[in-house]
């Protein structure tokens, strides 16, 4: 164990390199790292009397630590999806740094397929041609990453392993986990539970099926699923990746035709406070009196196509029992559905595929970056609150930028669109495009200046994300996204400020982005 231990750490920091996102940078501006700005940019804080100095130490987000002492319904939690993954779903590798990775950056719900093997049992993505990591050191991994000072973190288990073989996998979890593994409830004086009473400990998902419960005894075991079967394919093309994702639906329809999963009772009883069950057409307007920590486990289209009508109940639902929301199957390349709207409904965990720093990933680390994981709901998605939210509007000068990074010789067209994301809304601007010349004198780092000014109005239900786009306009073909800075609202520092930009995979591209934020409440 030690060992490899050693190996993770060293491996991790590979892994780091390529993966680690640097979403932080705005909310603790580094100081070890050089910022030159552009000359327009200094003469023009000089004129309006700021000091550029002092500017680059102030961050443009100021992100709360959270209270640890509400019921865990009151809280978002950071979810990733399908963790063992490092790449696209279907034809991805898989790794155990995978979890240390996401537990150290801000994860607090891990997802596990766990799947019955010859050599025992295996975490991969069934029906996929994806490689398989063993169930063992993805665990000895979890353990290793949990500290006693986290935040509580929920794993969550698919478990197509053999009623009679989940033995194997409670022995495992026990062994590696120790005293972190919550196996029996930590308070009874009270019905809620909080995520101080739960600190440093792992909260396992255990599915749980209405009727389906069976004794742990070998010779009472129902029929079992049928170990993951591969998806034949050459290479990735879009035509094979369609055609595999047609494969894997039909084979998992035939999965559920044969019926769920059992779950056998050893391993039931870990699942203490999450009994993740996939909702029936009735499950938004029937008593969930059992099991008492009863979590719903609902696909990004189920609940979909509830929300257009049904967002009040959802809301109410969602104030006495945890859900959770996936994505669906079909997102064979790692993309992402829009948290916004799955939180609006009241969702404590929205989970993000991590392997792509698309949309998704971006609003989620809008969300989560700088807090341990958990993040305390909006007042209007609480118990209690009755007050419609009151509306607001954001004003924005883009000023110029400096330092942007261009493979370009010669020149290269910009323009800056900003995109407002919200239950309600979704808007757009666009600015101008500037071009910028003599790129080998700037060693191919691009200024310019815009000086415009944008804003949004919208439902202010703490709820509103912000993103930047830095744009080329490319003549002919399409244009290329090459910055992006994204942010929660109500977080965002009034007066002049800079973005630190990243680029498309999430790093810091040294460039710098000038604006100016007003806020006003409308009456």
């Amino acid at each position: 164990m030690a060992d490899r231990t050693k190996a993770w750490a060293e491996d991790l920091q590979e892994l780091k390199k390529r993966e680690g996102l640097e979403t932080t940078i705005n909310i603790t501006p580094p100081t070890d790292r050089e910022v030159r700005l552009s000359p327009q940019i200094q003469e023009y804080l000089t004129q309006k009397g700021e000091s550029w100095e002092a500017l680059l130490q102030k961050p443009i987000i100021v992100q709360d630590q959270p209270d640890d002492s509400l019921p865990i319904t009151n809280y978002f939690i950071s979810s990733s999806h399908n963790t063992y993954l490092l790449s696209r779903q279907l034809l991805g590798r898989s790794s155990a740094l995978s979890y240390i990775h996401v537990l150290w950056h801000h994860a607090r719900c891990i997802e596990m397929d766990v799947w019955s093997s010859e050599s025992g049992p295996i975490v991969t993505h069934g029906y996929t041609l994806s490689k398989s990591v063993p169930f063992m050191e993805v665990c000895e991994a979890v353990g290793a990453a949990v500290r006693s000072a986290d935040w509580p973190v929920f794993v969550s288990l698919e478990c197509h392993v053999e009623a009679d073989r989940q033995a194997q996998l409670v022995d495992i979890m026990k062994d590696c986990w120790g005293d972190k593994l919550i196996t029996h409830e930590v308070v009874k004086e009270r019905a809620d539970i909080t995520p101080n009473d739960l600190r440093g400990r792992i909260v396992l998902m255990v599915e749980y099926y209405p009727g389906k419960m069976i004794p742990g005894d070998p010779e009472n075991v129902e029929a079992s699923p049928s170990p993951p079967q591969s998806i034949h394919s050459s290479a990735g093309s879009e035509v094979e990746e369609e055609e595999d994702a047609k494969e894997r639906e039909r084979l998992e329809k035939e999965q559920k035709s044969q019926g769920p999963p059992k779950i056998s009772d050893a391993l039931a009883a870990l699942g203490v406070y999450a009994r993740s069950m996939k909702p029936d057409k009735q499950w938004l307007t029937e008593k969930l009196n059992y099991p008492v920590h009863v979590l719903i486990n609902i696909s990004e289209s189920a609940i979909s196509a509830l929300l257009p009508t049904h967002l009040d109940p959802l809301v109410q639902h969602s104030q006495l029992h945890m859900r959770r929301v996936y994505p669906r199957g079909t997102r064979i390349e790692s993309s992402n559905m829009n948290p916004v709207k799955h939180w609006r409904s009241g969702s404590q965990i929205t989970a993000v595929n991590w392997q792509k720093y698309d949309r998704g990933v971006q609003i989620n680390e809008a969300m989560f970056a700088g807090t341990p994981g958990w993040v305390v709901k909006p007042a209007a998605l609480l118990p209690g609150y009755g007050d419609a939210p009151a509306k607001v509007t954001v004003k924005c000068s883009i000023i110029g930028l400096s330092s942007l990074p261009t493979s370009h010789d010669s020149s290269v067209s910009v323009y800056i669109q900003a995109q407002l994301f919200h239950f309600t809304s979704t808007d757009e601007w666009r600015s101008k495009t500037v071009q910028c010349k003599d790129l080998k004198a700037l060693e191919g780092k691009a200024d310019l200046t815009w000086e415009e000014s944008f804003e949004f109005t919208y439902d202010d239900d703490e709820l509103a994300f912000l993103r930047l786009n830095v744009v080329e306009d490319v003549a002919f073909g399409r244009d290329v996204k090459m910055a992006v800075f994204v942010a929660r609202i109500q977080q965002l520092e009034e007066g002049f400020r800079f973005v630190r930009l990243l680029d498309t995979k999430g790093k810091d591209t040294g460039a710098t982005l000038l604006v100016n934020f007003v806020f006003e409440d409308i009456q």
